[in-house]
């Protein structure tokens, strides 16, 4: 899957839409948790708490060989396919 650029605000709500559908999967009673969750992050949005011109970078701290998967494309060439962990 290929990354998709996205505002913070963005992110955050998909997220949290993510984190709801996993919660029903589970049956767990907490969709309004989310529902609100993305109430306070549109808010702070609003308020300008939450910018869309900050730069936010990859950061993973446990980066070994083993959480990286990559793809042999030449002899003297890998390509990351993923990261674990």
């Amino acid at each position: 899957m290929r990354a998709v650029t996205q505002s913070t605000l963005e992110f955050m709500l998909e997220q949290a839409e993510r984190w709801k559908r996993v919660d029903a999967f589970l049956d767990l009673p907490t969709v309004t948790r989310w529902r609100q969750f993305k109430i306070i992050a549109q808010s702070l949005y609003d308020m300008g708490f939450i910018p869309d011109t900050d730069k936010f970078y990859f950061c993973h701290l446990d980066l070994f060989p083993r959480n990286v998967l990559v793809q042999t494309t030449k002899d003297s060439e890998l390509m990351v396919t993923g990261v674990l962990d």
